[in-house]
């Protein structure tokens, strides 16, 4: 015997457009970019930025990033990384980064680079930005090089 059910939309008790299931993603927002940006020593810019609001309170954020090409340009040495943060109304949440590139004593590295977290819910639209820092006193680091893309989604899961 098959069934079927056929609706033009479905509704929360409250007569919402959201319903609410715990484990299930209720919204999904994602960008990317291949626009290559440069960062210089001890500098840092806003690589992408996606304004979220999440329709619960209580759901979890989860954030995850990917650079497709990063590649350090410049500076040999030690004293050299690359830093991912993620700020939320331009307030870095210590639980979604990444630092990497320490070790390379020589330039021309390139890197795929990968880092995700999660966050508390908010109420109201936020922006959730991706910021990219040069942590050093001598490399340059370019995000996105030779147009591979750079993107960061975020999912909202209900609790």
């Amino acid at each position: 015997m098959t069934s079927i059910i056929k609706v033009d939309n479905i509704q929360n008790a409250a007569g919402g457009d959201a319903v609410h299931i715990p484990g299930h993603v209720v919204q999904y927002a994602q960008t990317e970019t291949g626009t290559a940006t440069t960062i210089s020593a001890s500098a840092s810019a806003t690589l992408l930025t996606i304004n979220f609001t999440p329709k619960f309170t209580t759901s979890k954020i989860r954030v995850s990033y990917t650079f497709h090409n990063l590649r350090k340009t410049t500076g040999a040495g030690v004293s050299t990384w690359f830093n991912s943060r993620i700020f939320l109304d331009g307030v870095q949440q210590g639980n979604i980064n990444g630092t990497m590139g320490y070790p390379e004593t020589f330039n021309d590295h390139r890197y795929t680079y990968s880092a995700e977290g999660e966050l508390a819910s908010w109420s109201g639209a936020k922006a959730v930005a991706l910021n990219g820092y040069v942590g050093s006193t001598g490399s340059t680091w370019v995000v996105s090089y030779q147009g591979a893309t750079t993107n960061m989604t975020i999912m909202e899961i209900a609790q």
